[in-house]
């Protein structure tokens, strides 16, 4: 089956698409969206302490393989929540089973999630950890979100967010696709024990990681490369070009210092 189709192709590439996410997928060769994979996951909740009957949330869930991977790991159990349908039928697919519970994914908008648990949990169903792989960047209104988080937490629920970080002006001049930025708001360093903090939550570390995301991104561009006959034919040249552009900017960027990958640990503040 081929997927080229040239004409009009960066209208389907951006980042939340599901043939973004398909072609990714097949790259990091798992069903994950954000740079270091499960090298990533290890390293974010390396402080997390398992538990079976632990409830996480995956907001921004993407196809599932970061909720897939906590829950079988140990962490605990996952419920994934993503914008996207397509991309929610997908990671139930493959990673619900008949008969349990966990993992669940659902359709919904991080700023309704009050709306979506209501509507399938009971009321005294609460996360005890909330994380975002690269999905901060976005929210349109980072303290929106973070208030609509923090309503339906209990008052022990840690919150992560994986994450890119503007170090001063990368907003200002950002790399664009179809006129609009790439990565749409990178919340920028100096905000964010502000931004939390207005959102209902309390930093209690940023653990600058830049040197892992580096390393991670030129293995990404290796791999893109080494996919690039077999991407070519299946989804055109310009598709592919579309493609490897954008995440050689990202680790330009990194390179230069303008972005950083940063985990931020917060808590419920109550």
């Amino acid at each position: 089956m081929t997927h080229k189709k040239e004409k009009g192709a960066h209208a389907d590439m951006h980042l939340t698409s599901a043939l973004n996410k398909e072609i990714m997928s097949e790259i990091r060769e798992g069903d994950y969206q954000h740079p270091g994979e499960e090298e990533a996951i290890e390293l974010v909740f390396k402080g997390i302490a398992q538990h079976p009957d632990q409830l996480l949330l995956d907001v921004g869930c993407g196809r599932g393989g970061t909720a897939s991977y906590l829950q079988n790991k140990g962490w605990g159990k996952v419920i994934g929540l993503d914008l996207n349908i397509e991309i929610i039928e997908f990671a139930k697919k493959k990673y619900e089973k008949e008969g349990e519970a966990f993992p669940r994914f659902l359709a919904c908008d991080a700023t309704d999630v009050a709306s979506c648990f209501s509507d399938i949990f009971s009321p005294k169903v609460k996360p005890d950890v909330i994380y975002l792989f690269n999905s901060f960047f976005l929210f349109d209104d980072h303290v929106k979100a973070l208030k609509a988080l923090r309503a339906i937490a209990h008052k022990n629920t840690k919150l992560i967010v994986f994450d890119y970080v503007d170090n001063g002006n990368y907003m200002e001049n950002p790399y664009k696709e179809n006129g609009k930025p790439f990565l749409p708001n990178c919340i920028k360093s100096s905000k964010i024990h502000n931004v939390f903090e207005d959102g209902g939550w309390k930093t209690s570390e940023i653990k600058n990681i830049d040197e892992a995301y580096v390393c991670w991104y030129e293995e990404l561009m290796s791999k893109i490369e080494s996919h690039r006959e077999k991407h070519t034919q299946k989804y055109g040249e310009q598709t592919f070009s579309f493609f490897i552009q954008r995440y050689q900017h990202i680790l330009d960027a990194l390179k230069d210092k303008r972005l950083s990958g940063s985990v931020i640990y917060a808590q419920n503040k109550v």
